[in-house]
């Protein structure tokens, strides 16, 4: 029976292509059912939309977090450099440095004088 549907199709000198307006037909119908069916109050757009809705703004949420992070972040090393640079903790490492080679045996003390 398909078969023969298929064959009373017109258009057979351009091929399959002529079956293209059925497709283009089905597309509108299901496009259209989409829209105007509805369960209940509820169609197929009402529920994406709520969906889509949803997840927009869980990415402005999660956007917020991302800066709010990154700036409590950023405000934590300029803290932490802050007070390096005001009690500079390194400013005696010469001396630390010093004091490691003295207690190094003599042959190796020559070896890091030398370099």
């Amino acid at each position: 029976m398909l078969s023969k549907i298929i064959d009373k199709w017109p258009g057979k000198s351009i091929g399959l292509y002529r079956f293209l307006p059925a497709f283009f037909i089905l597309g509108a119908t299901l496009e259209f059912s989409m829209i105007k069916w509805r369960v209940g109050r509820t169609n197929f757009y009402d529920t994406y939309k709520r969906k889509q809705a949803k997840k927009v703004i869980e990415e402005r949420l999660k956007g917020q977090y991302v800066r709010f992070s990154a700036a409590a972040l950023i405000s934590m090393f300029l803290g932490s450099q802050t007070v390096h640079l005001y009690f500079q903790p390194l400013s005696d490492m010469e001396r630390f440095i010093n004091e490691e080679i003295q207690k190094l045996p003599e042959h190796q003390k020559k070896k890091l004088l030398k370099s």
